[in-house]
């Protein structure tokens, strides 16, 4: 782990959110009584009845969640008279085969009848039943028989809190207990049944192949103990990696086995003893973590993992240059997916290729289908779902290249893997960023519920059987995942009407219409986001809440990412060359852009006010208010950071008469400053950004903000009474740093 990080120091208010039982809150509405004809009551209580399952080892989890919800939110008590729901194991007669968790809920005045073939499709039809008292506010259900299932069999997320990589460590590698069993229970409510976790095969798996790549031992009891915890909650657990990984300089493999060596420090798996090497980790690694659900690899375009990862021929190595590209990519996945179905044969390998090509656009489809062509039948397949695609943005259509939520997609490239993948009998997963992107990323999530919906329905039409629903950022638990899997169960349900649901089991019946009313607002603002890596990667959105409004020329770049840390946890300079933020728009266009976002974001906020009048406020829809007012703060001072720094710019080259204006914005800034504090104080995820491990922007951050606010404004007014002091403009930042001592704190989220 990162040796500066203090573990749980200032994590623990999130970790503490991730700890909150799910059912603590009473949700019983007075009031509220069955409609005669067309609801059942269970106000005399309920009694439990199980028939089948035996020898289900984690049916007593499943009950016990049941239990809590009735007791706890339901304020019910069992009775021997009381209203009995009976939990079945049988047959589903109306779900197709491949259907997956498929299971019928039958309610009659007498009773409710909850049934499926397996724990799976049981523990789904037992969340529907408790929405169903939620959404109505009490302990009523609705008469009639339903049954349900999926074909996106497989959705994975990932804990916003777990360390990854250079800017925090490998989860796997620490102490650090960040799966608290009611964040466990929380994703397995909203759908989620599967968690990704990174590790290095050569950091946790002991090799007698090449006893030098491993650790002596195995390693694995950290991710032996999390697949056995989160295999109580139907979830299952995937290593991801980037394997065979190219080795770091100096590691002594590269000296003992030169032979074994490719380009770019690779281990050249064309060479009979790397696939030795390969197919045994692959082996140890799934008969050594029984329950593992299998491994996502990217094969090519992150990191060198192969000869032929940068897509360019590789003379240096005298056998890959003999081979084609699809050859030794195919070569890697069949190694790998053949030791892991040794060690286990219900072992899955999802292969993911960021890009096939030494680019930074967006994957060719055309060497994937060979690769693809090339590999196992049993390997399945990752595609990103709007990379290469296409949106209207600023008036005009742009090109995404990233993840994105603004984009609803699917890119082109996404169907025709689909459609190849189906023609050839191979699966399919949609990679997905359900709770949201590095549009934004210092928000738990990005509240517009109608465009993950139609991501996760399109998918299905596709013929994808999973979804990756997130990458490092964007797994906070909340509307965003819960929608995703409403979905993924209604699949011909049309987007109001899944928006609907899921609104009335967080907010109620009666608040529900409304909630769907903000939430279409917050939609349409967010499509007209204008996208560009530029914007994402080194605009000012992911900091906008702290970011100064200095009159002075700050020439230090932020890198890699204008996030808020560089790579040895430094804090970032606040870069403010507007021109390198705009990625072929305009200043005008973005800022238009981003104003109007958040003035149609307003609108959506004021039908979520009406809202929080007409609900029983929990911490859902607390959280959720508190989010959604923050985004909406965020997008505004985005618009503003724009437009003052291209008016200062305009100031320096003589133009007086911008004075105004920015003073203005300085104003509104204060403004939405201290709002966004009063936001982080009652709201922990506000500012944190899951890949930096830490906050973007935290209260320190914005008091520094304030105080520098206050300045800025007297300054500028001096100016409009006193004219512009020009050696003011011509400094740099670093020279007004120079100048007065550091008094301000270098803290982060507390």
């Amino acid at each position: 782990m990162h040796s500066s990080i203090p573990f749980p120091g200032k994590y623990e208010r999130l970790l503490a959110s991730l700890s909150e039982p799910l059912h603590a809150t009473s949700l019983r509405q007075p009031g509220r009584v069955a409609r005669p004809g067309k609801e059942a009551t269970l106000d005399r209580g309920y009694r439990l009845e199980i028939s089948g399952f035996d020898g289900e080892p984690h049916l007593p989890a499943l009950v016990e969640d049941l239990t809590e919800f009735l007791h706890g939110a339901m304020e019910l008590c069992p009775t021997p008279q009381g209203f009995p729901i009976r939990l079945v194991q049988g047959c589903v007669g109306e779900a197709p085969p491949e259907a997956a968790e498929a299971h019928r809920l039958k309610i009659t005045p007498e009773g409710g009848e909850l049934t499926a073939e397996t724990l799976d499709g049981l523990r789904r039809a037992v969340f529907r039943l408790e929405d169903e008292m939620q959404l109505r506010r009490a302990p009523i259900l609705p008469l009639g028989e339903a049954t349900h299932w999926t074909r996106l069999r497989t959705r994975i997320s990932r804990n916003p809190l777990a360390p990854y990589r250079w800017l925090s460590g490998w989860e796997l590698e620490s102490d650090w207990e960040c799966y608290p069993d009611a964040y466990l229970n929380r994703i397995a409510h909203a759908g989620v049944n599967a968690l990704w976790v990174p590790g290095l095969f050569r950091n946790l798996i002991a090799s007698p192949i090449l006893p030098e790549l491993g650790p002596e031992n195995h390693r694995l009891e950290r991710l032996r103990s999390l697949v056995a915890r989160a295999a109580r909650y139907g979830i299952q657990i995937y290593l991801f990696c980037i394997e065979p990984r190219a080795l770091p300089e100096g590691h002594p493999v590269l000296r003992l086995y030169p032979e074994l060596i490719g380009a770019g420090r690779s281990l050249c798996v064309m060479h009979p003893k790397v696939r030795e090497y390969l197919w045994d980790a692959s082996r140890a690694l799934s008969r050594e973590v029984p329950g593992l659900g299998g491994v996502i690899n990217i094969f090519c375009g992150e990191r060198f993992s192969n000869c032929w990862t940068s897509g360019t021929p590789v003379p240096e190595c005298p056998r890959c240059r003999e081979h084609p590209a699809a050859q030794v990519h195919a070569t890697v996945l069949n190694t790998m997916l053949s030791g892991l179905k040794a060690g286990n044969p219900d072992a899955r390998l999802l292969a993911w290729a960021y890009m096939m090509a030494s680019s930074t656009e967006s994957l060719p489809i055309a060497p994937m289908l060979e690769v693809i062509e090339a590999a196992d039948p049993g390997v399945i397949w990752v595609g990103n779902f709007e990379h290469g695609g296409t949106k209207m943005a600023c008036g005009r259509e742009v090109q995404v290249h990233e993840y994105s939520l603004s984009c609803q997609g699917p890119a082109e490239n996404f169907r025709l893997l689909a459609q190849a993948a189906r023609e050839m009998g191979r699966e399919v997963y949609a990679k997905l960023q359900m709770g949201n992107s590095y549009e934004l990323s210092s928000l738990p999530w990005v509240t517009a519920p109608g465009i993950a919906a139609e991501k996760i329905t399109t998918s299905q039409a596709l013929g994808a059987t999973g979804a990756m629903l997130g990458w490092i950022v964007g797994g906070v638990p909340g509307p965003m995942l819960q929608i995703a899997g409403v979905a993924a169960f209604h699949p011909e349900g049309s987007n109001v009407e899944l928006m609907t649901r899921t609104a009335a089991v967080t907010w109620g019946e009666v608040a529900a219409s409304l909630v769907v009313e903000a939430w279409g607002h917050f939609a349409e603002a967010w499509k007209a986001y204008p996208f560009h890596n530029a914007i994402l990667y080194w605009g000012p959105i992911t900091r906008a809440p702290a970011y100064p409004l200095y009159l002075q020329q700050e020439d230090r770049l932020a890198k890699p990412y204008n996030w808020g840390l560089d790579r040895q946890r430094r804090r970032q300079p606040y870069e403010n060359d507007p021109h390198r933020w705009l990625g072929g728009y305009g200043v005008e266009e973005v800022t238009t852009a981003f104003r109007g976002m958040a003035t149609q974001w307003e609108r959506g906020l004021e039908k979520l006010r009406q809202a929080v009048e007409q609900t029983i406020p929990t911490r859902e829809t607390r959280q959720e208010w508190h989010i959604a007012t923050a985004t909406r703060c965020q997008l505004l001072s985005t618009a503003n950071l724009y437009e003052f720094n291209a008016l200062r710019l305009r100031l320096k080259a003589g133009e007086d008469a911008v004075l105004e204006r920015m003073r203005a914005i300085a104003i509104e800034e204060r403004a939405s400053t201290t709002a966004m504090q009063a936001l982080m104080r009652e709201e922990p995820w506000i500012g944190y950004q899951s890949e930096i491990f830490d906050y973007s922007y935290s209260l320190p951050m914005l008091k520094e903000k304030e105080r520098h606010l206050l300045q800025t404004i007297h300054l500028l007014e001096e100016w409009a009474r006193s004219g512009v002091d020009r050696s003011v403009l011509e400094k740099t930042v670093a020279e007004l740093e120079d100048a007065r001592p550091d008094d301000f704190p270098d803290e982060w989220g507390d």
